[in-house]
């Protein structure tokens, strides 16, 4: 009578173990793939910071040389 309540009990650990494994698998694999996301998104905006700064130096540029021509 003991003997099973304590398989019981070992075995209904183990499943849940197994359970809780599984869930630990899903939760990372989501963690890391909202990290990836977040790391592409970094690395375009860094990309698209660069471009618009060099636009505006190209713009200011211009200007600048357009502006001491006829003042």
């Amino acid at each position: 009578m003991f003997l099973i309540d304590v398989f019981l009990l070992v075995a209904g650990g183990v499943f849940i173990g197994l359970f809780i494994l599984v869930i630990e698998i899903i939760f990372k694999r989501y963690k890391e793939r909202l990290e990836k996301e977040n790391q592409i998104s970094r690395t375009a905006l860094i990309h698209w910071k660069r471009r618009v700064e060099v636009r505006k130096n190209k713009f200011l540029l211009v200007f600048f040389s357009i502006a001491k021509f006829y003042f």
